[in-house]
């Protein structure tokens, strides 16, 4: 099988490369801009702005000849929102385009979020048919990009499956994320032997999160399942307080450290979250306070369940962060 994973260079992007290699795929990774690194388990890097233009891309996609492309790129928290909009909307419009003009046209596995639904309904879990609401930019763009798939999918334009994804824990998380961020505080203490000061503002709500690893399975079993649902949840399928994982994090560390909560609610919201919160892949979101997941078709359409808990990503984000060569595991 040959495969195109479009955001390589990132957190998601490197594992899923990483897992397709292992299981026999030829990933040709497509980044943005050159990595700091090579990604383990590409065939080939190749840098292209996709979203610049649906020509260049077309064209890679024409010369590597990919069965399955994943697109695992977009803009986060930390971005501003044109960057969102070009990242997670224009994008996706460009690789659509490209891949209609294809003779043989592969299958997209397109990544998308939990945060298009917003917050879930009181007692409830976020279903695939709980009308989506996002309540931030991020949400609001990932939720353009999931109709335009989905739009392309009705008209029998392309193969595609929309993954609607928890927020990602595990080995190698981003810095950029809370549960990444907090873990390089620990670990830059740790290193220098002194206690760690972790200062966050207000860490209420409860969130649906997944490992990275599990993600990668999921991602083989969409790829697999002949006919696929256009939609699919991809997560824990309960709610976990961010508050826990937080503290959980410190104490699997064994990192001394005084952690600093503070009550902002009479600030600014929008503002704290960009400040306390930057690019994570868990972010308490202003009128998000509770997310879970159904993942009952994942689990009859895809024969996909999680296997890791959300104490073994925490125990693998820190191995990743006490040891970067353990990143990919």
């Amino acid at each position: 099988m040959r495969a195109v994973v479009l955001g390589a260079g990132g957190f998601v992007g490197r594992h899923l490369c990483g897992v397709l290699a292992a299981r026999g795929a030829l990933p040709v990774a497509v980044v943005r801009n050159a990595p700091g690194s090579p990604v383990d388990g590409a065939l080939r890097t190749r840098v292209l702005d996709a979203a610049a233009a649906p020509g260049p891309l077309a064209g890679l996609l024409r010369q590597e000849a990919p069965d399955v492309v994943v697109n695992a790129a977009g803009a986060v928290w930390g971005a501003g929102e044109d960057q969102m909009l070009e990242s997670n909307v224009v994008l996706v419009e460009q690789l659509l385009a490209a891949l209609r003009g294809l003779d043989r046209r592969p299958r997209l596995i397109q990544l998308g979020t939990v945060h298009e639904y917003g917050a879930a309904p009181a007692g409830g879990v976020l279903t695939e048919d709980t009308p989506a609401a996002p309540v931030n930019p991020y949400g609001r763009t990932k939720l353009c990009a999931t109709e335009a798939v989905l739009a392309a999918v009705r008209e029998g334009a392309v193969d595609a499956v929309v993954l609607r994804v928890a927020n990602v824990v595990g080995p190698g998380g981003p810095p950029g994320s809370l549960l990444g961020m907090v873990g390089g505080w620990l670990a830059e203490a740790h290193a220098e032997d002194r206690r760690a000061r972790v200062r966050l503002a207000s860490l209420g709500g409860h969130r649906d999160v997944v490992d990275v690893r599990d993600l990668g399975d999921a991602v083989l079993a969409a790829i697999a399942a002949r006919p696929a649902p256009p939609l699919v949840n991809i997560g824990g399928g309960r709610a976990v307080a961010v508050d826990g994982l937080v503290r959980r994090l410190i104490e699997i560390s064994g990192v001394p450290a005084d952690l600093v909560v503070e009550d902002r609610q009479r600030e600014d919201r929008q503002g704290a979250d960009r400040e306390a919160h930057a690019a994570g892949t868990i972010s308490p979101g202003s009128g998000a306070r509770r997310q879970q997941l159904d993942i009952s078709l994942a689990a009859e359409a895809l024969g996909w369940r999680p296997v890791h808990s959300p104490e073994e990503s925490l125990h693998g984000l820190w191995a990743s962060l006490a040891d970067p060569t353990k990143a990919a595991i």
